[in-house]
């Protein structure tokens, strides 16, 4: 009897014993497979488009919080669509920004940080301000293409002239003209209605994503189209040590634009 209560004993530890390793993995499967966690879009806002020598790209501020507990941010995407012509882009987080800029006199600082998971504690509301980039490989490929294309004819130009006239020499050049024409053919911001899809992957592989809609007006869509011209003198710029001006567009939107989506 005594032998017999001793090995009930005995298994009662070892038992006890491997509970206690597998306790945080049971713990993790158990939310896995019954709990669905929630993922809070407390606000996007603050959308700004650009387009220079990085192509098509954007800043977006997101507000989360996750209300059944702590869970980590594994990546941030974006998918803009023109609802009139179908074109897509996917861009993908690629910098965190400060959520406020250190003035010093007449100059401002930001300072970029290399976009990586982020923990949010239970209940916690956390405000990302993300730049993401494209992710398409082939774009990328033909945008430094074009540049590579661009300093090699600026260099042999003579650059102790007058920024005016390196400008115009630059523009007259028929295989300048050819590669503007490439560059307008993959021209992303054009006049019209869009959709904004911000899609947040957590640790376990879940997705959450929520929907805004923004405008690009004609007039914002000629300004942006200035930005090409901008896009082949930027580098005789850049030598000249002036400063390159590319117009941004700047969209905010209401707590109401937000759109529930299936998480």
């Amino acid at each position: 009897m005594e032998i017999t209560v001793a090995i009930i004993a005995l298994l009662v530890s070892i038992i006890s014993l491997i509970a206690s390793f597998l306790q945080p993995e049971i713990r993790k499967w158990f939310k896995k497979k019954f709990f669905r966690y929630k993922l809070n879009f407390i606000a996007i806002d603050n959308l700004i488009l650009f387009f220079n020598r990085a192509g098509s790209y954007l800043r977006l501020s997101v507000t989360l919080q996750p209300p059944n507990d702590a869970m980590t941010i594994k990546n941030v995407a974006v998918e803009v669509k023109n609802c009139k012509s179908g074109d897509t882009r996917i861009l993908n987080w690629s910098a965190l920004l400060p959520l406020f800029t250190q003035n010093f006199g007449s100059m401002s600082l930001e300072s970029f940080s290399q976009a990586a998971p982020e923990r949010i504690l239970q209940d916690d509301i956390r405000t990302l301000k993300i730049e993401f980039s494209d992710v398409d490989n082939q774009r990328n490929e033909k945008l430094q293409h074009l540049t590579n294309n661009i300093i090699n004819r600026v260099n042999t130009l003579d650059l102790s002239q007058e920024t005016k006239e390196l400008v115009r020499e630059l523009s007259d050049s028929t295989e300048i003209a050819s590669l503007k024409n490439e560059l307008s053919e993959d021209f992303f911001w054009k006049a019209g209605t869009y959709t904004l899809d911000v899609i947040v992957t957590d640790s376990l592989d879940n997705e959450y994503s929520r929907t805004v809609y923004f405008d690009i007006s004609t007039q914002e869509h000629e300004s942006f189209r200035k930005n090409i011209d901008e896009f082949f003198v930027c580098e005789i710029k850049q030598r000249k040590n002036q400063i390159s001006s590319f117009f941004t567009a700047i969209k905010n939107f209401a707590t109401k634009t937000l759109k529930n989506s299936s998480n």
